[in-house]
């Protein structure tokens, strides 16, 4: 991140969002804009901030050709029931800090879709068929399921932080059967 003045030299390119594994930025920005809201906890923290530091006037860079090694999602074990917990919670509370109603509406859509999604597919497929395989597919993974609607209650409930140990107990066994 850089001050207006700074932008697009170097081959910068400008971005509407960064990797929180990867920010760089001036003291400027955090006094500004503050740092990481904890609310997040593990999820859309960087892109809360991201929102932050533009509507502050600063502009988003990044050097395509810089190179990052990153072990993606190393502190959720994988895409299990920890990771979806904190998405969906992570994506309410991102959506209810920095989205117009209008918008806050099609996230919500968006997160029902991972729970029914036969209901918005398009009419590529027979609604029976996609409906019984999305269905399917939810009973073999309840586990991540029963995740996504935790995340949901503590949104709800504004319970913020670290997750109930029900969620970590529930990744722990849905990565020893894989």
């Amino acid at each position: 991140f850089v001050e207006n003045k700074y932008a697009l030299r170097d081959g910068a390119v400008e971005t509407d969002y960064v990797d929180g594994c990867v920010i760089f930025f001036r003291a400027i920005v955090a006094e500004k804009t503050g740092l990481f809201e904890p609310l997040f906890f593990l999820d859309y923290e960087e892109i809360d901030w991201c929102f932050r530091v533009k509507k502050s006037g600063f502009k988003l860079l990044i050097i395509p050709a810089a190179k990052v090694w990153h072990k993606i999602r190393k502190s959720f074990g994988g895409k299990g029931p920890l990771f979806y917990y904190f998405f969906i919670r992570g994506r309410l509370l991102w959506a209810g800090r920095n989205l117009s109603l209008s918008q806050q509406w099609h996230e919500y859509r968006l997160i029902a879709c991972e729970f029914l999604p036969f209901l918005f597919y398009t009419r590529k497929y027979p609604a029976i068929k996609r409906a019984y395989w999305d269905l399917l597919l939810m009973m073999r993974e309840r586990s991540i399921l029963e995740a996504k609607l935790f995340g949901i209650r503590d949104f709800i409930f504004r319970r913020f932080g670290d997750c109930p140990a029900r969620i970590r107990r529930l990744n722990e066994k849905y990565f020893e059967k894989k």
